[in-house]
Parts: structure tokens; sequence; C-alpha cells
């Protein structure tokens, strides 16, 4: 039975503080939740003691999309979904995404490595800044996981159990709908500026762009 709610900062600094190993002894911690307020709830959980710094994420999925609440429901699976696939691209490439440092199924939660000292790829790009080494970074990253968990790489009961183990229907869901489906339709779920509503009406009555469209959706919803 996951919790039909979510914790508070004040729940979610005495979680922490619980698990063991995590904080070290003498650490002071303070909580802010951080998350954009769309799908899930996030907190940034960290302490400053003596000699050492702690800082981790916490991530909680609740049965529901969070900006509209129960009348969207989802799977609160979808972080055991995260949890499994952020431990096996970490098995299979180390280093390359945020270590999870505790999963909790009850609660539907992941502890994780805080990344705030990172800036957003988009970010560093559009600000003019170079990175010489993300071409081969990302390069070695989807060879290894996209190789390793094909058929290449797995026998045809290992990869049937694992589309079935990561299948994630509500986030396809999700995608399908508001990349594929909603924007190139009069649609309650669009928002946008007056001032771009003869290039949205284009868009809409775009006949040939819907054709394209459709076959795109069509792959992303049926080649996994």
């Amino acid at each position: 039975m996951h919790r039909l709610t979510p914790l508070s900062t004040d729940e979610v600094l005495e979680y922490v503080q619980a698990i063991p190993g995590l904080v070290p002894s003498g650490v002071r911690l303070t909580v802010r939740e951080i998350g954009d307020g769309n799908m899930n709830f996030v907190f940034r959980v960290t302490g400053q003691g003596d000699s050492e710094t702690t800082s981790v994420i916490v991530k909680q999925a609740l049965p529901y999309m969070r900006s509209v609440g129960a009348a969207w429901p989802l799977t609160a699976d979808r972080i055991l979904i995260e949890y499994e696939t952020l431990e096996t691209q970490h098995q299979l490439c180390p280093g390359s995404v945020p270590r999870v440092l505790h999963y909790d199924d009850e609660l539907s939660l992941i502890v994780m490595e805080d990344l705030s000292s990172y800036i957003v790829l988009r970010d560093g790009l559009i600000s003019g800044r170079r990175f010489p080494s993300f071409a081969s970074q990302i390069g070695v990253f989807l060879a290894r996981t996209l190789f390793f968990t094909s058929s290449y790489a797995l026998n045809a009961t290992e990869l049937a159990f694992n589309r079935i183990k990561f299948a994630n229907p509500d986030m396809v869901k999700i995608t399908s709908d508001f990349i594929f489906t909603f924007p190139f339709m009069n649609h309650e779920m669009n928002r946008y500026s007056q001032v771009l509503d003869s290039t949205v009406q284009r868009i809409w009555n775009n006949g040939r762009l819907h054709d394209e469209v459709a076959g795109l959706k069509r792959a992303f919803n049926h080649e996994p």
C-alpha cells in the first residue's frame, strides 16, 4: 500500500536521519523542497558538521500527477522503475548516473546523490561553454547501456523479462500525449501566448506535419 500524501519537510528530515550510515554523527541537517511542482516531490537535504558535509536528494512519487492531484492517477511504481534503471546503468557504466543511496518501496521514494555542483548541459551550451569530453562520454554511456540491454547481449528470456520489468505505460502515455498529440490540436492542456496565435493555427492545420508526427508517435509507442 503506497502512502497517499507526500512527506513533509520535517518527516523527510527524520527519515534521512534514520537511514543507517547515511548521515555522519554531529551533522546538523536542513531540508528544502526543490521540485518543479509537476510530477513528483523532490527535497534537498543538506548538513554541515565539524569536518563533514552531507547533501542528498530525496524523491517521492505518489500515485497521481502532483500538478493535477488525484484526478490524474499515475502508478507510484514509476519510482521503482527509475531506481532499477539507475542501478542497471551504474553497473554498466559506473559514474555516469546519480548513485542511489537508499530505496523505499513502501513510501515510493529514493535517496540519491546530490548533483547540485553540476550544471545542466543545455544551460552550459546556451551560455557558450564548450565541453570537449562530452561526445566521448555520452558515446560510451550510450554504447554500454544500449548494447548490454539489447538482444545482442541478452538471451530471449532475459530480454522478455526486462521488457516487462521496465515497462512504464503511464509515463509513455504522458510523453505520447504531451509531445506527439496535444500540441497539434486545440486541447485544453495547451498554453501559449496570444502573440503566437497565427503560428499555432498553422501548426494545428498542417496536415503534412500531422502525418509526419503520427509516424514519430507510432515509432515511440511501438518500437521500444
